[in-house]
C-alpha cells in the first residue's frame, strides 16, 4: 500500500462521516467503509506521514475533503526523535477486549521500555498529552508523584483538519486549542481506539457559538474532522499509556497549542483575531517548558484562561 493511497483512503473516509463529530460509534456496530487487516503491526518504523491530497484528486472528492486538503500545511521535518505514522490498519471487527488485548500483546513491552528509558514508573502518577498543530506533533509527558515530568515520546500526527486557531462552532472542522482532560478511553471506536477530549470546556462554552460542537477525540485511523488522528499502530501505544493511568484513577491532562513558537503567529496579521486568546494560553506552554511541572489553569467567568506556573 502506498502512502498516497493511504492518504486518499483516509480523506475519503472523512467525507463519509458527519462533520459535526469525530466519533458517534459508542455502543454501535462498525461501518464497512474502512479497509480492514487481520495482520499484526510491523516492527516500529520511521516512515513519513502520508502526504496531503492535492490537485485533481482533491477536486474530485467531496467538499469536506477539499477543505481539509486545501487547509493542510506540510509540517517542517522534525528536529527531534519522532515516532512517525505507519500504515498498518487494525481489524475493526474486533471487539473492545480484542483490541485492547492486541495492543497489550504487541505494544505492552514497547510502552514499558519507553517509560524505563525515561526513568518513570508505569503506569505514571501524572500524565500530560501536548498537541502542537502547526508542527503536527503529539508529545507524551509523564512523571512520578511530586517530581518533574519527563518526555516519554513524541509522535507525528497523521491527520488534523482545519487551520490554526481555536474551535468555536460545531462543524467548523477545527481542532481545539486550550487546556483539557481525557473524559474516557473508548476501545470500540469507529476509529479503532480513542480518547475523548472534554471539549467544550467552561471557556469554550462561553466563547463558542450556540452549538460549539463535541466528541473531539484522539484516535486512530488517520482521518480527522476536528480530532487529533494517529495511525492505528501509534494509537495503540498512546492508548495503553493513558488507559494504564486511567485505570489507576489518575487523570490525563491535555494541552493543545497552535504551535511551539508563538512569536511568528503574533507577527502575522492574518491571525490577529486569535492573538489575544493565544496570549492567554502561551504562559502554560512556557511555564511547563521551564519546570516540567503542570501549571495551575483557571477559567474565569468570561472564559479567559489564567495560568499560574507550578511552584
Amino acid at each position: 500500500m502506498t502512502k498516497t493511497s493511504l492518504a486518499l483512503r483516509a480523506l475519503l473516509l472523512c467525507a463519509t462521516l458527519c462533520a459535526s463529530a469525530c466519533d458517534t460509534s459508542r455502543g454501535t456496530g462498525q461501518g464497512s467503509t474502512v479497509a480492514r487487516s487481520t495482520s499484526s503491526p510491523p516492527a516500529p518504523s520511521s516512515a513519513s506521514a502520508a502526504p496531503s491530497l492535492t490537485g485533481s484528486a482533491a477536486e474530485s472528492a467531496s467538499p469536506h475533503v477539499a477543505l481539509m486538503a486545501s487547509a493542510s500545511v506540510d509540517p517542517p521535518p522534525p528536529a527531534r526523535d519522532v515516532r512517525m505514522p505507519t500504515e498498518w490498519l487494525a481489524d475493526l471487527s474486533w471487539n473492545g477486549q480484542q483490541r485492547l488485548g492486541h495492543a497489550k500483546t504487541h505494544k505492552g513491552e514497547v510502552v514499558q521500555k519507553l517509560f524505563d528509558d525515561a526513568g518513570v514508573t508505569f503506569p505514571p502518577h501524572e500524565l500530560l498529552f501536548r498537541v502542537f498543530k502547526k508542527e503536527r506533533e503529539f508529545e507524551v509527558w509523564a512523571g512520578d508523584d511530586g517530581k518533574p515530568m519527563k518526555l516519554i515520546s513524541t509522535y507525528g500526527v497523521c491527520a488534523a483538519s482545519g487551520v490554526l486557531g481555536p474551535k468555536r462552532n460545531e462543524g467548523d472542522l477545527q481542532v481545539p486549542e486550550g487546556y483539557y482532560k481525557v473524559g474516557y478511553y473508548h476501545p470500540m471506536s469507529a476509529y479503532y481506539l480513542s480518547a475523548q477530549v472534554n471539549y467544550p470546556n467552561a471557556s469554550d462554552k462561553v466563547r463558542g457559538g450556540p452549538s460549539p460542537g463535541s466528541d473531539i477525540l484522539i484516535h486512530g485511523r488517520c482521518a480527522s474532522i476536528g480530532c487529533v488522528s494517529m495511525t492505528d499502530e501509534r494509537i495503540e501505544e498512546i492508548y495503553l499509556i493513558g488507559w494504564g493511568a486511567f485505570m489507576k484513577g489518575r487523570p490525563t491532562n491535555i494541552h493543545m497549542f497552535p504551535a511551539r513558537d508563538f512569536k511568528p503567529l503574533y507577527a502575522d496579521p492574518n491571525y490577529a483575531a486569535h492573538h489575544d486568546f493565544w496570549r492567554e494560553i502561551e504562559p502554560g506552554l512556557t511555564a511547563f517548558d521551564k519546570t516540567h511541572r503542570l501549571p495551575d489553569v483557571r477559567i474565569e467567568k468570561d472564559g479567559r484562561y489564567v495560568v499560574t506556573p507550578a511552584d
